[in-house]
């Protein structure tokens, strides 16, 4: 299937791709080998991690990057130390291709096989594996998005018959083989998604990709939020339209 894969895009796809072909191989071979361990993605394994590791998620026009800012300068205020990260990481070859994919310039992405399209992100996470697990040794980690929003966006565009067995397969791909460290507390920044798409339409100022620009689509993931928020790790940050982000990151602060 990851020929397939492969040979479905452009040449100049291939080339963003090069620099985790062989990540992907290597979790193809996993398939049938019951030795399979994870990949070293980029250096060697790290010791357990010290500091939190914080996510914020929601659907997109959430507010995520605005909190995840806020948290990280009130948490360094209070002597803690704080990395920041953003998935996916469009300063990367794998983050572009994800932009460029988004923007139908590519092809149909959002079309294909859910597996497909959540690959690319989750290798972007992998591949900054050892970064997290570097600075979770020193402190704080505060992610805007990360394996979470995968799960989320991934099983939206599933049938809704298939979408638990989505989320135990990337689970298992990031958390197990990958060795991604779990998130202590995910923060869930609920927003309906008639106020998101407004925020979007009107004061980004940018043209949507294929993701933000589906409507119906954002509601699917916006029920699968729903969904993950009911686990033990997340917390549900109730959102209103026209709220200062400072009262957001109020509630923030008290569920940290």
């Amino acid at each position: 299937p990851f020929e397939i894969f492969w040979s479905s895009y452009e040449q100049n796809i291939q080339k963003v791709y090069c620099s985790c072909k062989e990540l992907i191989r290597t979790f193809a071979k996993s398939h049938t080998d019951k030795h399979f361990h994870a990949p070293d993605i980029g250096g060697i394994m790290l010791p357990m991690k010290k500091g939190r590791l914080i996510v914020f998620e929601g659907i997109d026009g959430a507010g995520k990057a605005t909190q995840v800012k806020m948290l990280a300068r009130t948490l360094r205020a209070r002597g803690r130390k704080v990395t920041t990260f953003s998935f996916p990481d469009y300063s990367k070859p794998v983050g572009i291709f994800i932009h460029e994919a988004l923007h139908n310039k590519h092809g149909d992405f959002r079309s294909l096989n859910a597996y497909f399209t959540s690959l690319p992100y989750a290798v972007d996470r992998a591949l900054a594996r050892d970064k997290i697990l570097s600075a979770l040794k020193k402190g704080d980690v505060v992610c805007d998005r990360y394996t979470t929003s995968g799960l989320a966006f991934g099983a939206a565009n599933c049938p809704k018959s298939e979408r638990t067995e989505f989320r135990k397969f990337f689970e298992d791909l990031e958390y197990k083989r990958f060795k991604l460290p779990r998130p202590s507390i995910v923060l869930y920044l609920e927003l309906p998604v008639v106020t998101s798409q407004k925020w979007l339409r009107s004061e980004r100022g940018k043209k949507l990709d294929a993701n933000e620009s589906d409507v119906r689509y954002q509601k699917e993931v916006a029920k699968e939020y729903s969904v993950l928020s009911k686990r033990r790790e997340w917390k549900k940050i109730s959102c209103a339209a026209g709220e200062p982000p400072a009262v957001i990151h109020q509630r923030v602060w008290d569920a940290v």
